[in-house]
């Protein structure tokens, strides 16, 4: 896979919530956990990393890469042709704006692009949408079939309402630890 600059081993694409998919008991704790994340996949200097370019875990993850100093990733938001308030993030240094819709797994969904250009998906707590990119990423009958990782760092975390037992169920790796998602993409990225 092609990836531009020497030293980059990948494109890390995270999903996760929009502001207002995620609830508001666990808001604040989820997006911290999106941003040490963030911090962790710049510090590998090794990656790019790629969002929807939204807010929520997209904006969260985006804030901790961009903290990171000196780091060789640069940071992408593929932004849908409506583009709600928020998009692209401020943290987003190349946003790449589309005509395609955020209908999560449908034919014109920017999620496509997501998923394709990615190396490794990274998914933290969301909604439909999340499970949607969750479906393209794995599943075979979209063609993509990526490393993919489900990071729910508490019992209550979920995906459109899915929580860690029924995700493992449904064959997706899920991880509660920080530093086990960080062995994930070394290893999926050789």
């Amino acid at each position: 896979m092609y990836v531009g600059r020497v030293g980059i081993k990948g494109v890390v694409c995270v999903v996760g919530g929009a502001d207002a998919s995620l609830e508001a008991e666990s808001r604040d704790r989820i997006l911290a956990q999106a941003t040490a994340l963030g911090k962790r996949l710049a510090e590998l200097q090794s990656v790019h990393l790629l969002t929807g370019g939204g807010s929520g875990v997209m904006k969260a993850v985006s804030e901790g890469f961009y903290g990171v100093h000196p780091r060789s990733g640069i940071i992408l938001g593929i932004i849908p042709k409506e583009k709600a308030e928020g998009y692209p993030n401020d943290f987003v240094e190349i946003p790449i704006f589309t005509h395609l819709d955020s209908d999560p797994t449908g034919e014109s969904s920017s999620n496509h692009i997501n998923i394709a250009t990615a190396s490794v998906v990274i998914a933290l707590p969301g909604g439909d949408g999340t499970l949607g990119e969750l479906e393209l990423a794995t599943k075979a009958k979209f063609g993509y079939k990526k490393p993919t990782i489900v990071y729910l760092a508490d019992a209550t975390d979920t995906i459109a309402g899915k929580n860690a037992s029924a995700l493992k169920r449904g064959k997706y790796t899920v991880t509660e630890s920080l530093d086990e998602v960080i062995t994930f993409v070394t290893e999926s990225l050789g």
